[in-house]
């Protein structure tokens, strides 16, 4: 089960804070609830050295994200302005965003980014269309760059970086295949921190 959770959410979260980021100890990255790609994406920047701030809607998902390295905490249901709280917990902004939310996540994506800082696009869990405020973009010379997945170079690179330092993918429940709707209700549910994996 672990290895199929590799190949789409591991991989896009690798391409987007190594392989097009090179996030080291001097960064910090944003990251945005407990989904598959969001936890990867924590996992990488952890044991890349670099500071990490996460979001996400409940005390015990933010202790979650804590164990697995997250220094900062972000309960955004409890703070709507949780982007300009990310960019002073970062200092001066964060350096990149890993945005798994979209339409409704980034307006805050932008807030928390420092300038000459990326944003990159991967879910849109919240919704597809977005409005962008041009000005912010320019004022922050914000580098928005979309990710899906990656190349097999990435992806050879990924495996030996999960082997030297002994990540798991974290796996929130497994549903024999005949329970597919109640996977993909418990997915729809939002209660899941990591993967929803299917055994066929």
């Amino acid at each position: 089960m672990q290895a199929a959770t590799l190949p789409c959410a591991a991989l896009t979260a690798w391409v987007a804070v190594i392989a097009h980021h090179a996030i080291g100890p001097s960064n910090t990255v944003l990251t945005q609830g407990t989904g598959g790609v969001a936890l990867f994406a924590v996992q990488f920047a952890t044991v890349a050295g670099a500071g990490v701030v996460a979001t996400s809607s409940t005390a015990d998902k933010l202790e979650r994200l804590r164990a697995l390295g997250a220094q900062h905490l972000i309960n955004y249901q409890e703070d709507a302005n949780w982007g300009q709280t990310a960019f002073k917990l970062a200092g001066a902004g964060v350096d990149l965003v890993v945005d798994t939310g979209g339409a409704q996540t980034l307006s805050q994506s932008f807030r928390a980014v420092r300038v000459g800082g990326s944003v990159s696009i991967i879910g849109v869990v919240s919704g597809a269309k977005h409005a962008l405020h041009i000005p912010i973009l320019i004022a922050k010379y914000i580098r928005l760059q979309p990710v899906m997945v990656g190349n097999r170079d990435d992806f050879a690179a990924m495996l030996q970086a999960i082997d030297r330092h002994q990540l798991r993918p974290v796996i929130d429940r497994v549903f024999p295949f005949a329970d597919l709707r109640a996977a993909l209700h418990h997915l729809k549910s939002g209660r899941h921190v990591g993967k929803i994996c299917i055994e066929i």
